[in-house]
Parts: structure tokens; sequence; C-alpha cells
């Protein structure tokens, strides 16, 4: 007999997915009256949209720098050039950067996070699939950082851009629940 089919395997699964960690997220949110915002690279606003799919949100989700290019991050959350030179745009430093500084441009939000990664093709074998995802929030006078890692297992780019938002709408829920 065949294996049985994985449903997260086809782009649709993750984005059903994806839809429903929107709404989960949403719900986690708004006993609490919990904001959030998002620096996104790899997954090209994929994050925002499922967000803003959930009717409501708008009370909870302030939005979204979609900073794909290295000048982006740059002129839109002052990560610095040779910070970049020295982590690469796609490196758990450069999220970690992204997030605090999305987090410090939007004062009115609790919680931010950012996304990095190498989606392929055409990127070294060691890190075709690779990202990093951070979540940090404010608390107790400081930012608390949770910091992930993460091999992608989708073959197509689509694919991966939606698995790679799941995994990090899923740390972000996480996030939030144990707040």
């Amino acid at each position: 007999t065949p294996a049985a089919k994985n449903p997260m395997a086809d782009e649709s699964g993750f984005e059903l997915n994806l839809a429903r960690l929107a709404r989960e997220l949403a719900s986690a949110l708004k006993p609490q009256n919990i904001r959030i915002v998002f620096a996104e690279s790899c997954t090209g606003g994929m994050m925002a949209a499922a967000m803003t799919g959930v009717p409501g949100i708008s009370a909870n989700f302030c939005g979204s720098a979609v900073t794909y290019r290295e000048s982006t991050k740059t002129q839109w959350l002052s990560i610095s050039e040779k910070d970049l030179d020295q982590h690469t745009a796609e490196s758990e430093f450069t999220t970690h950067s992204m997030a605090k500084a999305v987090l410090e441009k939007t004062p009115e939000a609790d919680f931010s996070v950012a996304i990095t990664g190498h989606l392929g093709p055409g990127v070294e074998a060691q890190i075709d699939g690779l990202i990093f995802v951070s979540v940090l929030y404010r608390g107790n006078d400081s930012l608390q950082a949770n910091k992930f890692k993460h091999q992608l297992t989708g073959s197509t780019r689509r694919q991966r851009q939606a698995e790679a938002a799941c995994f990090a709408l899923e740390r972000l829920l996480i996030s939030v629940r144990d707040f």
C-alpha cells in the first residue's frame, strides 16, 4: 500500500495550516489585548496576509515590514551594512535585529516576530531551506527574546514560504500563550 500522504506536504495544506494558526493567534491575543508587529523577509508578507484574513484583527495586529532586500533592511529597520556583511542577511543576528527594530519603531506593539532564511533554489546545500525566527516582547522594563533556527521540508518555494510563515506564527503563538 502506498504511504499515507502528508496533508501539509502540498501548498494548500501549508496555507490551510497558516490560516488556522492566524485564527488561533488572534484568539490568544484578544483576551490579553496584546498587539503584534512583524518584520518579514523570506515570507514576503505571507504572515501579514494570513493575519489580515482574520476579521477584527486590526485591534491586535499593527502591521508588517516586508524587508526582502538588504538595502530595505538598512533603510527601514536601520540594520547596518557592516552587520549585514559580517552576519549575512539570513542569520540569527540579523533576524533578531529586525525584530528589535520593528518593535522599537512600533511603540504600541507588545510582541514582534521577524523571519529570514534561504528558500532556494540556487543556494548551498547546507543553507538551502534554513530559516531564522526571532520573537521579542516587552517585559519587566526590558526586551525578552526567543530565537529559533529551523530546516524547512517543503520542496517548492511556495511550500517553503508557507511552511516558514507557519513556523514563525507557531513560535509567536507559543510565546503569547506563555506571556
